[in-house]
């Protein structure tokens, strides 16, 4: 089971499609216990958070804030908790322009040139939010992160010590944008995202780190290099502070989750089986319910969300597998990649994608 990755390896066995409708019912009482819990803590500052969308990027656009003051001209040098990377030298006097291209609940994203260097900066923009960005837990948290270095993973360069997090900057937008602009995807490049965001989830669970909010508007398409990459993975120190409370986007997280408020390895490959859907049909999962907290109740009892039966047979078996409900015979992200790339060789990546 250890292969799988998952913490709890005490959980009965059960069928590899579906929960059996007995032990369904004989836990409903304990699962809507569960999800009535996290609807208490719904005032919590992370479960608002998460509630909203962590960020969506769109074209950048030059009018800042009057109290961006997190990347105007000062005449001091960035402070770096690891002055190990490429923008070690860059300085905020040195930025020459400045411009929005993501806003999320607690940090605005800025596109950032410092002479021919663009870099994104992904800014706190509370007091609250930069407290927690510049803690020991954050600095730890951000020099795990550094050591990432993956095509398919979003390079972090210098933390700041105001909290200002300086990125590899990614110049196509995200997957939500390209659907919202363009409409789905063909299921051709669905695969080719689904196996890129497998090799990186892999990549960073080999290194200790889970994402635990993998959805389309946390994977960014850089058209430099034809390559998906994931951003804003949720790490350990915030985490910590969430117990109890919901911690990634609802209609994205696995029964697991819902029912006790911890992830694992295969609560990633939960999120990227929804994250499949919202690609092929354009709507979030679960649209079809009423509110999110029915859509919770279902997962927490094993559903998956409503999904087509014509899609074609890689992404089939990727679903199937993908929501399987016991998070201890789901396959983790380097297991159903591996399940994938024999049960299908055209599972490959293909040039030109988004060009």
């Amino acid at each position: 089971m250890a292969s799988l990755g998952c913490f709890s390896t005490a959980m009965p066995p059960c069928n590899i499609h579906r929960y059996s409708a007995t032990h369904a019912l004989q836990n409903s009482n304990r699962v809507l216990s569960s999800v009535l819990v996290l609807l208490m803590h719904t005032n919590n500052a992370c479960t608002r958070k998460h509630l909203r969308a962590s960020h969506t990027f769109a074209e950048p656009r030059s009018t800042l804030p009057e109290d961006a003051g997190e990347v105007k001209t000062v005449n001091s040098p960035l402070h770096l908790c690891n002055d190990r990377a490429s923008a070690r030298d860059l300085t905020a006097d040195q930025i020459s322009t400045k411009d929005i291209i993501g806003e999320g609940a607690t940090s605005v994203v800025y596109r950032c040139r410092s002479g021919g260097q663009y870099v994104a900066i992904k800014s706190p923009s509370s007091p609250e939010a930069r407290r927690s960005a510049t803690s020991p837990q954050a600095c730890d948290e951000f020099r795990r992160s550094q050591r990432l270095h993956h095509d398919n993973i979003v390079g972090y360069l210098a933390l700041e010590c105001q909290g200002n997090l300086v990125m590899e900057f990614i110049d196509g937008g995200s997957l939500a944008d390209a659907i919202a602009r363009s409409g789905v995807l063909v299921e051709e490049h669905v695969v080719q995202v689904a196996k890129q965001v497998l090799m990186g989830l892999a990549y960073m669970h080999e290194n200790g780190l889970i994402h635990r909010d993998v959805k389309p508007a946390n994977i960014l398409i850089d058209t430099r290099t034809n390559t998906f990459k994931l951003c804003d993975w949720i790490g350990e120190e915030e985490a910590s502070k969430c117990v109890h409370s919901l911690l990634g986007t609802p209609v994205f997280l696995a029964p697991e989750v819902v029912r006790s408020g911890r992830h694992c390895l295969s609560s990633d490959t939960w999120a990227l089986g929804c994250t499949v859907l919202n690609l092929v049909t354009g709507t979030l999962p679960w649209s079809s319910e009423d509110n999110v907290f029915a859509a919770m109740f279902k997962t927490a009892n094993g559903h998956a969300p409503p999904h087509p039966q014509d899609l074609s047979l890689p992404l089939r078996d990727l679903l199937s597998l993908s929501f399987e409900p016991n998070a201890t015979l789901r396959p983790a992200p380097n297991v159903l990649l591996a399940i994938m790339l024999a049960s299908h060789p055209d599972f490959v990546v293909s040039p030109g994608l988004f060009t």
